[in-house]
């Protein structure tokens, strides 16, 4: 994952938006994948590495 987020990042997205939703991704993590399962971690896990991938991308356009 970090490597995921620095590549946004050096990708030109914006860090404040790429801080705060990393935020909001820990807190989902703990509020609700962590108290499911390991899966639902992983799950989410995955999700935010995409979307960070997109992001990276899209900066990259």
């Amino acid at each position: 994952m970090v490597a995921a987020y620095q590549a946004a990042a050096a990708a030109g997205a914006p860090e404040g938006l790429l801080w705060r939703d990393q935020v909001n991704w820990l807190n989902a993590r703990e509020a609700a994948a962590a108290r499911q399962s390991r899966w639902a971690v992983e799950d989410l896990y995955r999700q935010r590495i995409r979307d960070l991938q997109a992001e990276a991308a899209a900066g990259a356009r």
